[in-house]
């Protein structure tokens, strides 16, 4: 089967919605054994997995040893679990540089809120998985090792300065969020707020569903375009109705 434009933005989505991933690391007490465990995690804004784990957990030893490690992330909203999505992720697993934790912890725990308590316990520390080799099930028949260059985004250098756009999104055009949120998601919740903004869609906080990703219709490359397909996204839900757009 051909590996699409679709199939990729539908394992990123898979990616971006879910939040508990299996992780297996070489085990370095049971020598030649695969070692599983469950961790909470985020893509950041290229789509590498980051995970928060503290260093006193067998994983987290594991990976010392031998940073060769999996991720498996599925839908859990699916009933049958043999026949719906799933997406292993392999690479090395590498700790964050100082910058990158400045960076990406707080959009950590806006995601994961009851995560920073952990921050003067235990010795945790970020971690991201360099993906490597891409394999996702998108269903029955539906098997794919797919391209990491198409998979990954470029980054960008609107990245860490979007909290502006947040906010503007949140006090100024909560209506909007509602809107898009209820064509495309079928959610309609008066109390939902954006949370990120990556290149590929945006994350919501919903009363109702918990957090909710929905993707663009297109590539963020400018911080300009965050604007322009809002507005377009905006212009498809209203069509029904033929209100105008105002962002």
């Amino acid at each position: 089967m051909k590996i699409t434009s679709e199939t990729i933005n539908e394992a990123m989505a898979l990616l971006r919605q879910q939040e508990k991933a299996l992780v297996s690391t070489h085990s370095q007490s049971k020598t030649g054994f695969p070692f599983g465990s469950v961790t909470t995690y985020m893509a950041d804004h290229q789509g590498h997995p980051l995970i928060y784990i503290s260093h006193l957990a067998q994983h987290t030893r594991n990976i010392k040893a031998n940073p060769k490690i999996s991720l498996l992330v599925s839908d859990d909203n699916d009933h049958d679990i043999n026949a719906g999505a799933r997406l292993t992720l392999l690479g090395m697993a590498e700790e964050l540089n100082q910058q990158d934790v400045e960076q990406y912890a707080p959009l950590f725990f806006r995601r994961f809120p009851e995560s920073k308590k952990y921050q003067s316990a235990h010795d945790f520390k970020f971690y991201r998985l360099q993906i490597k080799y891409i394999r996702y099930i998108g269903g029955f028949g539906q098997i794919f090792w797919l391209p990491t260059e198409q998979f990954l985004h470029q980054p960008a250098s609107w990245q860490g300065h979007e909290q502006a756009a947040i906010e503007h999104m949140n006090d100024d055009h909560k209506d909007v969020l509602q809107l898009i949120t209820k064509h495309q998601l079928g959610i309609d919740d008066s109390s939902l707020t954006m949370t990120h903004i990556f290149t590929d869609g945006f994350l919501l906080n919903t009363d109702s569903h918990g957090h909710q990703y929905i993707p663009f219709t297109e590539k963020i490359i400018n911080a300009t375009d965050i604007r322009q397909v809002l507005v377009k996204m905006t212009q498809a839900a209203r069509a029904f109705v033929n209100e105008p757009v105002v962002l």
